[in-house]
């Protein structure tokens, strides 16, 4: 299931060690403030990008230790990135995943943004599984306390907070052998149950520049279709020929001679399957309203579910549907084919307001992870 949306957090100590907040303006963007700088929130590539997951600082600590060291009066040695933080009980001698020759004596300071959940009265129980210590804060307030040396042991504690993004640091740290963990999970139900906090729900700024980034826009897999179809066929029964990577979906009606833009080729008889997340905005009721124009046929799943059908052979037509849903990131996919000339078309937007107006979903709320 998607992730709740980053609406309004209040900051502490994030991921560029200034005092950091996440807020949306009024074009529904999300704004990142650090100190006295402001910047858009795009998760992709580049210099001072950021990406999912967590990064932290890893450090060589003196073989004295036994409760958290105080890292501002370290060095950090390298860095490590984690898809997200979950280390079960591992042998020593394995070495820390993403950095084995760390077995023993080592600390590590994460920091960046987590995706608090919806929970009851706005009260989400968090629990770090450590060996040795681990501590959690957020927003700059311990959550968490799972101190000193010792085999793996589950500690919670609970942080009162609307949904949304907010500041995160989780401090770590390995003594002597034999074996190490870290595991950080979520509860909504007042701690009855755990999750892993997943990757989406985790950012940290980089400089990512290549596999496993996670890149603005959405990618596609092309197929050559038969000249019989007449609507969408399974596209997980054949094989792609291609892929393409589109920035948002916005291809208005076009001569099928000249070409998918930027895939000229694609004229007649292809189809293309589109994959990765959407930023589902702040709507009335949280209901967000769908539209595609396609040409010809295209339909929309959003967190799995069925949004909208515009399916068939057809001239360019507007179909919409309705999802409801909390503001964040949830999985999409955008299936859409082509076939006979004279036209392509494939338009996404989206209505905050019930329907009444519609803009074309941004770049900044499409995203894909580059595959190995």
């Amino acid at each position: 299931t998607g992730a709740t949306g980053a609406t309004g957090a209040t900051g502490a100590t994030g991921a560029t060690g200034a005092s950091c907040s996440i807020s949306t303006n009024n074009l529904g963007q999300d704004v990142i403030t650090c100190g006295s700088t402001s910047e858009i929130l795009n998760v992709g590539c580049g210099t001072n990008c950021w990406s999912f997951g967590l990064q932290g600082n890893v450090y060589t600590i003196p073989t004295s230790t036994t409760t958290m060291p105080n890292f501002v009066d370290l060095t950090p040695q390298e860095t490590v990135t984690m898809s997200n933080i979950d280390v079960p009980n591992t042998n020593y001698t394995a070495g820390w995943p993403g950095d084995t020759s760390r077995t023993e004596w080592f600390g590590i300071q994460f920091q960046g943004f987590i995706q608090v959940p919806a929970c009851p009265s706005n009260v989400c129980v968090y629990q770090l599984q450590s060996d040795d210590g681990s501590v959690l804060y957020i927003d700059g307030n311990q959550v968490v306390n799972n101190q000193g040396q010792h085999a793996i042991t589950a500690v919670s504690g609970s942080v009162t907070a609307l949904p949304g993004w907010h500041a995160i640091t989780l401090d770590y740290f390995q003594g002597p052998p034999n074996d190490f963990a870290l595991i950080l999970s979520v509860s909504t139900n007042g701690g009855s149950t755990f999750s892993v906090v997943p990757q989406v729900d985790l950012i940290y700024q980089n400089s990512c520049t290549g596999t496993g980034c996670w890149v603005a826009g959405l990618h596609g897999s092309v197929f050559t279709l038969p000249t019989s179809t007449t609507v969408l066929p399974n596209y997980s029964t054949m094989i792609p020929t291609s892929t393409m990577v589109l920035p948002n979906i916005d291809v208005p009606n076009t001569p099928s001679a000249s070409g998918f833009p930027g895939y000229t080729s694609l004229q007649t008889w292809f189809g293309v399957e589109f994959t990765g997340y959407i930023e589902v905005p702040a709507c009335v009721s949280n209901t967000c309203v769908y539209q595609l124009q396609s040409d010809d046929g295209a339909i929309l799943y959003i967190d799995g579910n069925q949004v909208v059908n515009d399916d068939g052979i057809h001239p360019i037509t507007t179909k919409t549907g309705s999802i409801t849903a909390l503001p964040g990131w949830y999985p999409v996919t955008l299936d859409y084919f082509q076939g006979p000339p004279t036209y392509i078309a494939l338009i996404l937007s989206v209505s905050t307001d019930g329907g009444s107006t519609f803009n074309v979903v941004p770049s900044s709320n499409l995203m894909y992870q580059v595959a190995p």
